[in-house]
């Protein structure tokens, strides 16, 4: 399947798998990140049990970083969690710390689940935020390959 038709692909109501996996950091290292099938079904239920709850919160949400495949991941010099690798995981730009502390109310007592990291804030005051979750997909491929 050609890449763009990959990345229409719709993984919920509101997400797409090029709004999870189409990176500048990509493109600038002429890689294609494409997921596999397993890459997506875990990136579907990211979409559907964290992201889609979020957007119908705080509206449309500014993905920043979502899948990496590992030649990505690798050429980024990327260390520690392989949550993008496995689909699991998304950083969103938050515009504030008051946003963000709502955002992470929501997701902790809403959702649940969801292990959430902020960034340090930038010169702007705007922030990172990673959410990643442990999809049933991915629990029970224990001791299996992260694609």
């Amino acid at each position: 399947m050609k890449r763009e038709k990959i990345f229409e692909r719709r993984l919920s109501e509101h997400f797409t798998v090029g709004d999870l996996a189409r990176t500048g950091e990509a493109e600038r290292y002429g890689i294609d990140n494409i997921p596999t099938e397993r890459q997506v079904e875990r990136m579907k239920a990211l979409c559907e049990r964290v992201l889609e709850p979020m957007r119908g919160r705080f509206g449309r949400l500014h993905v920043v970083v979502g899948f990496r495949c590992r030649k990505l991941h690798e050429a980024l010099g990327a260390t520690g969690s392989r949550s993008h690798l496995r689909g699991e995981a998304v950083c969103l730009h938050v515009s504030s710390m008051e946003v963000a502390l709502k955002m992470y109310r929501f997701a902790t007592k809403r959702i649940g689940g969801v292990e959430i990291r902020l960034s340090e804030p930038m010169s702007n005051g705007c922030r990172l935020m990673r959410l990643s979750v442990r999809s049933e997909v991915h629990s029970s491929l224990k001791g299996e390959d992260l694609t």
